[in-house]
């Protein structure tokens, strides 16, 4: 059975080139300090071909396990930019594949009709959030039971086999590194899920640089 847990396996040899970086203090964080309910495990990669992937495992009191993917292309490679995110917490499992438009193109057919191939998998209602309405069609909000996890995965690899082709064929734009580094600024300064908890986690200095230099370096 595939587990959320193969992620950071999946994630770093996705493009045979990626090297991971050494990220010094950033590589492991916790939160409080001294008698800490929250973990995290940060890795990042980089490959020539494409840019910067982090993964980020993040385990709350051994109850609940997150895994977020952030894809940066770099040098205007002209692709969406990629968020995954999953949880986990006792019988309860959920997988956001986020895809933004940040190229030039106007869509990516295999992106489109991922969310048609993966009607089976049932929806996650979220909470209001700017970031919402900007996700490209194709995007992948859903859930399950721990007995429905492999489908989760199943469904993620699809689309990062998708993601991966697209990455492999696609032509460089200044205009894509442009849009992507105005999505990028909007992301740290308007909001995302973890802006709160890496506010607390590094303190709100740190926690700049770690969204621009780990998350979405570019």
């Amino acid at each position: 059975m595939k587990r959320f847990s193969s992620l950071l396996e999946i994630v770093s040899t996705i493009f045979p080139d990626s090297k991971e970086v050494d990220l010094k203090e950033f590589s492991k964080l916790k939160y409080p300090k001294f008698l800490p309910m929250m973990k995290m495990n940060v890795h990042q990669f980089e490959s020539s071909s494409f840019g910067h992937i982090m993964i980020m495992e993040t385990s709350m009191m051994g109850m609940m396990k997150l895994y977020t993917v952030s894809f940066t292309p770099k040098d205007g490679l002209n692709v969406p930019y990629l968020l995954v995110d999953t949880m986990s917490m006792f019988s309860k499992r959920l997988c956001y594949v986020e895809f933004y438009n940040t190229s030039t193109k106007e869509e990516f057919k295999d992106i489109n009709e991922l969310e048609e191939k993966h009607l089976s998998v049932k929806n996650y209602e979220e909470k209001e959030a700017w970031y919402i309405k900007e996700r490209m069609k194709g995007s992948l909000i859903k859930c399950g039971h721990k007995k429905e996890e492999d489908h989760l995965v199943e469904m993620l690899l699809d689309a990062l086999s998708i993601y991966k082709d697209i990455c492999l064929k696609a032509d460089k734009d200044p205009s894509s590194l442009t849009k992507l580094k105005t999505f990028r600024d909007r992301l740290y300064n308007e909001g995302n899920p973890s802006s709160k908890t890496m506010d607390k986690v590094l303190g709100k200095e740190k926690a700049k640089e770690f969204f621009y230099k780990v998350i979405m370096p570019l």
